[in-house]
């Protein structure tokens, strides 16, 4: 859903898994609320007495299962913290999003269709979610915890280093790889479009490998049917020339393998073809410019950008039947074995560094007084009556089966500044698409 498009906020104008080794514990039994701990008593009020309780909320994770660490970062309608469980002592990332802003905005749809989508059989390349629960006030969604911050982070330490370069060609080589494994298995596995690929959307785990996250813009097909969408969605700079024009034949997964072009350009060079601080231009950028690959780009992967960013759907790499395999078959990843670049076997050129205890939060991460800036355009956001629609969350509890739930990504390393949002991307969130 866009939770952190701090640089280039994701927009939808309309009324976003290997195997585990091992089991992990389930959670702990709920503990007591203290009477001054209000979020706690209304999670476990939510799970006890709400007449919306189902069975499996009587089963499922709150709040007084995890300690929370400290605040990861917050967006538009809730915020990510870091949070231990308090029986097995393992670290997770808990997604917190505001009922009520996201019913204002018209956004519970996007909510739902990330629990649906992140619910099925796990993959390698795409962030786990182990429990799913919600109160009176928020949903909350407890996810891997991936400690190397995201691809805009590594993408901007280059920039500010050596403005106009990026990755040696081999780094931006695997992450499109993982990137291209976890679009196609959404795509040929779960018949998902994913539709807001861009850097800040591709974490970095603790052995320096990427993995897809937040899918509240995602669109699932209908049974038997291939996923379809007409809505005005995603993030300026990595839009389909399909979306911007809003064509009424829609788009299909094809959007998804433009994205990756996109990606894989601004990886290789430091920005993106279709860079500017206006969104007007960068739409006509999209819909009309030349696009011509720099003259120094890496041969095959000028060839793979070429066929990606084709602004006919139909003819783009990917669009067809067997998009995914066509993809792989280019000439740009034979020096991987994509066997390997599914069992994870490639060592990663960048390794979050280590870390040891979780670094303290700055002091305005840490105060709670500031902490709900997302609230203040909705009057009555922090308290008064429940939501007047809480149906449209009835069954949102999820709780992963024994058999697929293992130990989350290692928290040993990662710092507060691989973690924090840059200056830079804070500033792009004004220019958010209206």
């Amino acid at each position: 859903m866009g939770l952190f498009s701090s640089r280039k906020s994701s927009v939808k104008k309309e009324a976003k898994f290997a195997e585990p080794p091992a089991a992990a514990p389930a959670p702990a039994a709920v503990a007591a609320a203290s009477s001054d701990d209000l979020s706690l008593q209304k999670t476990e009020g939510f799970r006890r007495g709400s007449a919306l309780a189902t069975k499996q909320d009587l089963e499922a994770a709150t709040l007084a299962d995890f300690d929370v660490v400290r605040v990861l970062g917050r967006g538009a309608f809730g915020k990510v913290s870091l949070v231990q469980h308090k029986t097995s002592h393992e670290k997770y990332a808990l997604k917190t999003l505001n009922k009520k802003m996201l019913v204002a905005v018209k956004q519970s749809k996007g909510a739902i269709t990330e629990r649906e989508v992140l619910k099925q059989k796990g993959h390698p390349c795409i962030v786990r979610l182990y429990w799913a629960f919600q109160d009176d006030e928020s949903l909350h969604m407890v996810l891997d915890y991936l400690p190397g911050g995201d691809l805009y982070d590594r993408i901007e330490e280059l920039r500010e280093a050596a403005p106009g370069t990026g990755f040696p060609v081999a780094r931006a080589r695997l992450y499109a790889a993982e990137i291209a494994l976890g679009v196609g298995h959404l795509h040929d596995a779960h018949g998902v479009i994913y539709r807001d690929l861009k850097p800040e959307n591709v974490l970095v785990d603790a052995e320096g490998h990427a993995r897809l996250t937040d899918f509240g813009l995602a669109r699932v097909a209908a049974p038997g049917e291939a996923a379809r969408g007409k809505s005005f969605c995603g993030t300026a700079e990595y839009m389909a020339p399909e979306v911007v024009v809003r064509g009424k034949e829609g788009h299909d997964k094809a959007v998804d393998w433009w994205g990756l072009g996109v990606m894989l350009w601004e990886m290789l060079h430091g920005s993106t073809p279709f860079d500017d601080e206006n969104h007007a231009k960068v739409q006509k950028k999209i819909v009309e410019d030349v696009i011509e690959v720099p003259a120094a780009t890496d041969a095959a992967a000028a060839a793979l950008l070429t066929k990606l960013l084709v602004r006919d759907p139909a003819a783009r790499l990917g669009a067809g039947p067997s998009g995914t395999a066509d993809l792989k078959a280019m000439d740009f990843w034979q020096p991987l074995s994509w066997d390997k670049v599914y069992e994870r076997a490639y060592p990663a050129e960048w390794i979050p560094p280590e870390a040891g205890a979780a670094p303290e939060p700055d002091d305005d991460d840490d105060d709670d007084s500031d902490d709900d800036e997302w609230h203040m355009h909705v009057p009555g956001a922090m308290g008064g009556k429940p939501d007047s629609k809480p149906d449209l969350f009835r069954g949102f509890t999820f709780r992963r089966e024994a058999s697929f739930v293992g130990p989350p990504e290692t928290a040993k390393r990662g710092s507060k500044e691989q973690l924090t949002r840059t200056a830079s991307r804070m500033k792009r969130q004004e220019s958010k698409l209206k």
